[in-house]
């Protein structure tokens, strides 16, 4: 309950801003929570009249008025920076947007960059595809010197034009560069802004957060308002520099759109360039696709013949693995074997010899191959069945110790609720008699063989009625016979706080008065927090906090040491 409460010396010690969820008490009891609300204590002899709170609500309201004033002072401000805070916004709006338009161009001009790398990167291709094509030809070919010299020439005068396209291509690549260090500048320069008015905004909303604690402390306004136009007139000084510093890169946008236009005019030329080189390799590709033809027939014919002679391979390859595989005889060794000895003067027939080859092979079969690992796999079974039954006795005697202990356990929980249900039965019997100004009541249990699981009956006796069960009482016998009932469980073990939820509520003046009586009985044991809205409990109460509407639609804290007001009355 007293968690995030501090005691300080005096209100002089109290920090600004207090803590959210903190609470601080002075020792001369005055509390001041982080929402603003404040409660403080009349002194010992005070003047409590009604005259004297008059008077000294009347000067609150003035001192009240005036600080009000000086809020509106500062709001009149904080709508004035409000204001410029827009006009920043506006500004960097603008700039943001010339940023966007800068950020397209070089994301086209990179684009075009690619294009070229890449119309380079083909050419490169296909000038190493004809230097391959004109090197197997050339090997091939007695007769091809004139058309080697041409290629050769030719081959030259494209290396030239891919050096030249290189070079071309590299000094794209840094002014690219330069335009991407300029972009990576203006987005620095955009992310400073954006910082920038992101802590104009947050000093912005914590000034306008000043005003809820601006009542817990009216003394320290006037140093707050100089403290927040000192920071004003920074921000001023931000927003002008910010200012400065947008028209400064709108003045750079010109030159960036020239350069831009620059780049797009040598594109075009190497663009131009490409084409008239495109058209040279077409007409060498031509004459390239012509002895390639004559290559591709004599290339054919030799896959051909390489084909027959890898099928030939193959089947022998087959024919060799068969009988080694069948019949366990190696090639070589069958060529050695002189010729089989028949039963009659001709050889039998092919048929026959695999008819009865097949028959021996499926007896084979049929008798299933030997397994020469039946030895260590009666090994490892036996070797598992001996473990689990090690580990099956082991389950079986903690299954044993574990129903021994829960029956002791059950013995022990048995003989404990006898005892405990014995004496909340005698306290029920007291406290109801004590309740109701006489009567008898009684706790019964429904099966005493099975204390554990049986349930248990309540027999309620009120002066002046017969003996019945409780469900037959009124609502209001039936709420004091639960209230005896919780006073006498809780004389067994009685806890330091207990908190009842308007346990009061289905009882009369003269019950309530008898539950009030039985509840100061237990203040020396425990502290009760009790919500209700009965005024003798209420009346029986040390402390009382409640909500309170002095004006429609506005509620308000109110609590009252009602010991005090015993002590003092007017």
């Amino acid at each position: 309950m007293l968690a995030d409460v501090y005691v300080i010396e005096s209100v002089a010690e109290l920090p600004r801003p207090i803590p959210e969820g903190c609470t601080f008490v002075t020792k001369d009891g005055a509390l001041f929570t982080a929402t603003g609300y404040a409660e403080l204590w009349m002194p010992e002899g005070a003047s409590t009249t009604p005259l004297s709170r008059k008077m000294l609500a009347e000067d609150t309201r003035k001192e009240l008025g005036r600080h009000e004033a000086d809020f509106a002072a500062i709001a009149e401000r904080v709508t004035a920076v409000t204001a410029q805070q827009a006009a920043v916004e506006d500004d960097l709006r603008t700039a943001r947007r010339a940023l966007d338009e800068r950020r397209r161009l070089a994301a086209q001009k990179e684009g075009e960059l690619h294009g070229c790398r890449r119309d380079l990167a083909q050419t490169e291709n296909r000038l190493a595809s004809v230097r391959r094509q004109s090197d197997e030809l050339l090997a091939k070919a007695d007769t091809g010197d004139n058309a080697k010299e041409t290629l050769a020439d030719r081959l030259k005068t494209l290396l030239a034009d891919r050096d030249r396209l290189s070079e071309t291509a590299a000094t794209e690549a840094l002014e690219l560069q330069r335009h991407e260090q300029r972009y990576a500048e203006a987005q620095g320069e955009l992310t400073e802004h954006r910082l920038k008015h992101a802590s104009l905004s947050q000093q912005v909303e914590h000034s306008r957060s000043q005003y809820h604690a601006g009542k817990a402390r009216l003394d320290e306004l006037t140093r707050l308002v100089q403290g927040r136009t000192q920071g004003l007139q920074s921000y001023a000084d931000s927003i002008q520099r910010l200012k400065d510093e947008s028209e400064s890169l709108k003045n750079g946008l010109p030159e960036q759109e020239t350069r831009i236009a620059e780049c797009a005019k040598d594109t075009s030329r190497l663009r131009a360039t490409q084409a008239k080189h495109q058209h040279d390799l077409d007409h060498g590709a031509k004459q390239l696709q012509t002895l390639r033809n004559a290559f591709e027939e004599t290339r054919n014919q030799r896959a051909q013949t390489e084909i027959q002679l890898a099928e030939i391979k193959m089947r022998h390859q087959n024919q060799s693995e068969r009988i080694s595989a069948e019949y366990h005889i190696a090639l070589a060794d069958l060529a050695r074997e002189p010729e089989p000895k028949w039963d009659g003067d001709a050889p039998l027939p092919v048929e026959a010899i695999d008819k009865r080859i097949a028959e021996l092979r499926s007896q084979m079969d049929a008798m299933g191959p030997v397994n020469l690992v039946a030895i260590d796999e009666h090994r490892e079974l036996e070797e598992r069945h001996v473990f689990l039954t090690a580990q099956e006795d082991d389950l079986v005697k903690a299954k044993a110790d574990i129903l021994e202990m829960i029956k002791k356990i059950n013995a022990e929980s048995s003989e404990m609720f006898r005892e405990t249900f014995a004496k909340a039965n005698e306290n029920f019997q007291m406290m109801f008699a004590k309740l109701f100004n006489g009567g008898t009541a009684e706790l019964l249990l429904i099966d005493s063989e099975d204390v554990l699981e049986c349930g248990i009956d309540i027999i309620a006796r009120p002066p002046g009625k017969r003996l019945q069960n409780v469900s037959l009482l009124s609502g209001g016998e039936r709420t004091m016979t639960a209230v005896a009932l919780l006073f006498a469980i809780y004389m067994i073990k009685p806890s330091p706080f207990a908190l009842l939820d308007e346990l009061d509520a289905a009882l009369d003046d003269s019950n309530i008065g008898r539950f009030v009586s039985a509840l100061k009985d237990f203040l020396a044991l425990s502290q009760f927090l009790i919500i209700t809205h009965n005024q003798h409990t209420i009346a029986g109460a040390d402390i009382v906090y409640g909500v309170t509407m002095p004006e429609k639609g506005i509620s308000k804290l109110v609590s009252m040491r009602l010991k005090e007001i015993g002590a003092n009355p007017q």
